[in-house]
């Protein structure tokens, strides 16, 4: 795990860490930090450090890889969407400064209010040339699944014998009487829930080393990760009947996300009074999310907003099995796919020529 330090240059101490992403990475880290992610692979992350501190204008932190400026927004409010700060790959990563409100106004100017993360990827090391292979599988999961609360939902037995519901309003009102209850949750429902264990593929390889003069870092990474989620079975036959066809791939598991990055990074000393240094990144990514969050018509809305009921059906006469306004097969084929093919440089330059004085300069030639 990459080192972080405080405003106050506190070394953390670095222990090993399964993080999928730079939100991972940070979560729970560093005091007065909070991540907000969303639930889906490949989720945007929200930073947001010592709070909220405006209502309307942005509050994500200002954000410097090896000195230049980079996007860390992310928007998961009505749609789940990735982000470019995720697009930084943990393993790349030598260590994280994060500085929070006046010592970053100071550095930084009044732009670094929301304070601001300083991020520097691994360099190389004069000496033998080092190896590092790494491969990682792991389970992807919601921790809550088949562990829901159930959803409640009353009756009043009519004079004719069937049952119609009783809301606890009416109850207050005096229009109706509760005679019986019904509880459940699709979500704890192996046939109903799209609540399912997806996997995390990861394979990259690292390699460094150098001589006085000049050292160098390389890195490639390949990340695949399936997502929590799956069209239920029943959904998948209905569909199939309703299209006269095979349901696509992408429609039955709707969330992925596809990540490689490469890096390279040469640094070389000019003389004994300056160094010169070199990162190129690069990031291919495809992502692919479902409708969900606080989508109206989103899945976990769909199911968590349900009457536990698996009797009612829509306006077409289709069964909705629990869910609120949709069926599950219609809300997982609505696709979202986003792609990213991006290099970022920079060029760093610093000039020492006293104990005292020390100067840098960077340059982004994007």
């Amino acid at each position: 795990m990459p080192a972080l330090r405080s405003a106050s240059s506190t070394l953390l101490p670095s222990t090993e860490t399964t993080a999928n992403s730079l939100g991972q990475l940070l979560s729970g880290q560093a005091a007065g930090v909070q991540i907000l992610s969303a639930g889906a692979a490949g989720g945007g992350s929200r930073i947001r450090i010592r709070g909220t501190s405006s209502l309307s204008l942005g509050n994500s932190p200002v954000v410097y890889v090896d000195g230049v400026k980079v996007y860390s927004d992310a928007t998961t409010a009505s749609a789940t969407r990735s982000s470019r700060f995720d697009d930084i790959n943990p393993d790349e990563i030598e260590s994280v400064d994060i500085l929070k409100g006046p010592a970053a106004a100071t550095l930084y100017g009044t732009e670094a209010a929301n304070g601001v993360i300083n991020i520097t990827t691994k360099k190389g090391r004069a000496g033998q040339m080092r190896w590092n292979f790494f491969g990682e599988r792991a389970d992807s999961k919601d921790p809550s699944a088949g562990h829901y609360r159930d959803l409640w939902i009353s009756f009043q037995k009519n004079t004719n014998g069937t049952l119609s519901q009783c809301m606890l309003t009416q109850v207050a009102a005096g229009s109706c009487r509760i005679d019986s209850t019904f509880h459940s949750n699709v979500l704890n429902v192996d046939s109903l829930t799209p609540l399912v264990h997806g996997a995390v593929d990861k394979i990259g390889l690292q390699v460094s080393g150098g001589v006085d003069k000049v050292q160098y870092f390389v890195s490639g990474e390949y990340n695949k990760e399936l997502g929590p989620y799956k069209m239920p079975q029943l959904e998948i036959a209905r569909l199939e009947k309703e299209r006269g066809g095979p349901v696509p791939y992408n429609q039955i598991h709707p969330n992925a996300d596809a990540r490689l990055n490469g890096r390279a990074n040469l640094s070389t000393r000019l003389g004994s009074k300056a160094d010169f240094n070199v990162s190129t990144g690069y990031l291919s990514r495809a992502d692919r999310q479902p409708q969900n969050e606080d989508n109206s018509v989103g899945l976990m809305v769909d199911a968590v907003a349900g009457l536990a009921r698996t009797d009612l059906k829509d306006s077409r006469g289709i069964p909705l099995l629990g869910y609120r306004s949709y069926p599950m097969g219609d809300i997982f084929a609505q696709e979202w796919n986003e792609y990213t093919n991006r290099f970022t440089q920079s060029l760093n330059a610093r000039y020492y020529p006293f104990n005292w004085l020390n100067a840098r300069g960077n340059l982004d030639p994007q």
